[in-house]
């Protein structure tokens, strides 16, 4: 509905002159009042509040799009998987959040900060990765002896690293140590996001420093994360079979 200009005037001059515009709520109509000014009496249309629905999981967002999602569009991302419920006006939305998982985010940071020293490299395999990589990796780390020895040998291998030509540095016990290590981890932890994903990463030992450095390879967490989102749309597109939204990669 529209309103008159004079009314409109007098909402702009609300601010100052409040005792001039009066507000008239309708018994049993939230959605539109009746403004009066200067004699006139106007009836204004509300906007609606935008309706931000959260869900907890995979399993209630698919619910969500069966109950409102006719003539709406589905998209994921990294950090959301959202349904706009009217594509039209974009205003409401169903949300359900994407948390990455602590195991990922752990890799994260690895790849920032990959030098670790004896004991942390055993605490990263032993607790922080603990279900994602082979246990018996643990021992091999515990067993490992960092020396030095005289006999100007200048052959670099896995565990070796020639300091010159009277001083070297070995580890002993690194025979058995592997030069890739894989974790399998979740993605997110959301709750419904149950894939687990293979990130490899490289190991190598630094004798004269007494450190590891491991770190995913290239591109893998974003492969990770590619596979995990592939697997998500897979799983909304068989969830939404009568009347599916469109379903989108991306941030809407």
């Amino acid at each position: 509905m529209s309103l008159h200009p004079e009314t409109l005037e007098k909402i702009r001059a609300l601010a100052v002159d409040a005792s001039g515009l009066k507000i008239h709520p309708i018994p049993g109509d939230p959605d539109n009042v009746i403004i009066e000014s200067g004699g006139m009496r106007e009836g204004l249309a509300l906007p609606a509040a935008h309706r931000a629905h959260r869900v907890g999981s995979l399993d209630d967002f698919l619910r969500a799009c069966e109950r409102w999602g006719e003539h709406g569009t589905v998209w994921h991302s990294e950090a959301n998987v959202t349904l706009l419920i009217d594509d039209e006006y974009r205003r409401d939305g169903v949300f359900f959040p994407l948390q990455f998982s602590e195991q990922f985010e752990r890799l994260r940071k690895l790849r920032a900060e990959q030098r670790l020293n004896q004991v942390g490299i055993i605490r990263l395999l032993r607790h922080d990765l603990v279900g994602a990589v082979p246990g018996d990796l643990v021992p091999l780390f515990r067993k490992l002896d960092f020396k030095r020895r005289s006999d100007g040998t200048t052959n670099i291998q896995h565990g070796r690293e020639s300091l010159g030509r009277s001083v070297e540095a070995e580890v002993s016990g690194t025979a058995d140590l592997p030069e890739l290590i894989t974790a399998d981890i979740r993605v997110y932890r959301s709750v419904g996001i149950i894939w687990k994903k293979s990130v490899r990463m490289t190991l190598d030992v630094d004798p004269a420093n007494e450190v590891f450095y491991l770190c995913p390879e290239p591109d893998a967490l974003e492969a990770a994360i590619q596979s995990t989102q592939d697997d998500i749309a897979n799983t909304l597109s068989a969830g939404l079979v009568d009347d599916p939204p469109r379903i989108f990669y991306g941030e809407p």
